[in-house]
């Protein structure tokens, strides 16, 4: 049972955590977002819990998100009336055989989906302790019945999102989350997989509470796809921690003509760099990428068609170096300090 234990008490706080309830009783005339259940077992049933038919005469009304349930033979999966897929059946979202081994989701109280505990259980055999029951840690049994992108407490998205593109900018609304106390905004290139943050300062999102964003530095004519995301600070028992919803998209097709491009619309970012350096609001044109050092002997000379898609720093020594990016319309200059 200290499968239960140890993980609850990591997401909830101690008088949201009950031992004293009947299981299907409980769940009948309630709503539980986690269920933990063990006892002596068959293929159907949990002595002390209940059986399949338990769970198919309580199906609709068996209202838990997350079922445990230990026992021998809960993990046969050639049984043909398991009680773990029973569960699913019922109601729940995902399952696992809890116990036999110990499994360690924990980390769900702080943001990470159900799917990061599973593989660490799955390949535990030091790292946590994990019960030694049966010797069965980093058994080929060890399966998550669900899906293993769920998390415990998710935003929900933004709907509605609509782009439209007047004057050389791009306007993005939306109707809000009820989750949300801000927003993020992304453009998306889907080619090189890359999310540049437009509604942002340095390499942190500002807080954006408004369900209107403007993109006035879109200089490139195209077809662009952005996201916005909701976002809020979420607490449970084991801390706080910055939550966001998945990600809804839109596309646009973009006019810009402007081509008196500034240097003071340009920002290197991230810095420190351990990755890509992009430049901020970069355009999709040819540019060349120069690197110095302090001496200001050159390093390397990168020439791109696509500025916006930054270059990789992490070929470079950790320390301070002098980025350079030249096109026939703009020039920009920055320190910029690599830490890997």
């Amino acid at each position: 049972a200290s499968t239960g234990y140890h993980n609850f008490s990591c997401f909830l706080p101690q008088d949201s955590i009950f031992d004293n309830r009947d299981y299907f009783i409980a769940q009948n005339e309630g709503n539980y977002l986690w269920s933990y259940g063990c006892g002596a077992g068959s293929y159907t049933s949990c002595n002390g819990i209940g059986n399949t038919n338990n769970f198919a005469s309580y199906k609709g009304k068996f209202d838990n998100i997350f079922t445990i349930l230990a026992g021998s033979y809960f993990g046969d999966w050639d049984s043909k009336n398991n009680l773990l897929r029973a569960a699913l059946a019922s109601g729940s979202l995902a399952t696992f055989w809890g116990g036999i081994p110990k499994w360690y989701i924990h980390h769900m109280g702080l943001g990470k989906h159900i799917g990061y505990g599973a593989r660490i259980t799955q390949n535990n055999s030091t790292e946590y302790f994990n019960g030694n029951f049966n010797a069965s840690y980093k058994g080929v049994h060890i399966a998550l019945l669900g899906d293993p992108t769920l998390e415990m407490l998710p935003v929900k998205p933004v709907k509605n999102l609509t782009a439209v593109s007047n004057s050389g900018e791009v306007t993005l609304t939306w109707n809000a989350s009820a989750d949300a106390t801000e927003y993020e905004v992304y453009r998306i290139d889907l080619v090189n997989h890359t999310y540049i943050p437009v509604s942002s300062e340095g390499d942190c999102a500002v807080k954006l509470t408004d369900t209107f964003f403007t993109d006035a530095c879109n200089w490139s004519t195209g077809t662009y796809t952005y996201g916005v995301l909701a976002a809020n600070t979420t607490t449970t028992a084991s801390g706080t921690y910055f939550n966001r919803s998945l990600l809804t998209t839109t596309d646009v097709s973009h006019t810009n003509s402007n081509t008196n491009l500034e240097v003071g619309n340009f920002e290197f970012f991230p810095n420190p760099a351990s990755g890509v350096l992009y430049l901020r609001n970069a355009p999709k044109i040819n540019g060349t990428w120069v690197i110095r050092d302090l001496s200001g002997r050159e390093i390397a000379r990168i020439k791109t068609q696509d500025l916006s898609q930054g270059i990789n720093m992490q070929t470079l020594t950790d320390g301070l170096y002098i980025i350079e990016v030249f096109t026939k319309d703009l020039s920009a200059q920055s320190k910029i300090y690599v830490s890997k």
